[in-house]
């Protein structure tokens, strides 16, 4: 699989104009679409993209837009840079990987790896219940434990 991966990266390489970077692809409004999608991945990203002004490009923010202060636009980029971070601990490389760089001959690996997630999910909310299961039998069982004594002792009382 690692090999499959490789070879893809080097086929988008040579494939790729000279002088090209996926960074210059993107607008503003095209990361609010890519966070939508993210966000129906996992719905904890929603509040965490920050607020990106209106009617500029990446570029034109990481380059000098005149009207914002180079401070402004170097909290920006790491507010940008915390928000992928997240993104990326959130719904893992794959995902992110295939939302903002999508290739059009994965979508069957895209929604293999949004199955996974699922999945994992699914298992873990069955581990967690089993879990509680557990406890809840250990509970029930200490308590007729507890019931046991207590007649017992109610009868050498008796007695």
């Amino acid at each position: 699989m690692l090999a499959r991966e490789t070879e893809r990266e080097r086929e988008r390489e040579r494939d790729a104009p000279p002088d090209s970077s996926w960074a210059g692809l993107f607008s503003f409004q095209e990361l609010r679409a890519a966070h939508l999608q993210l966000c129906a991945v996992n719905s904890d990203l929603e509040p965490c993209l920050p607020a990106f002004p209106e009617e500029q490009t990446v570029w034109s923010v990481l380059f000098g837009a005149p009207e914002l202060s180079a401070r402004h636009a170097d909290a920006l980029c790491f507010q940008l840079q915390v928000y992928l971070g997240h993104a990326l601990d959130t719904c893992g490389w794959r995902i992110l990987s295939q939302v903002l760089f999508p290739d059009s001959d994965d979508s069957e690996e895209y929604y293999e790896s949004l199955g996974e997630l699922r999945q994992k999910g699914f298992e873990d909310a069955l581990q967690r219940a089993k879990t509680n299961l557990q406890q809840v039998s250990f509970d029930i069982f200490m308590v007729g434990d507890l019931l046991n004594i207590f007649m017992e002792h109610d009868l050498y009382l008796i007695s």
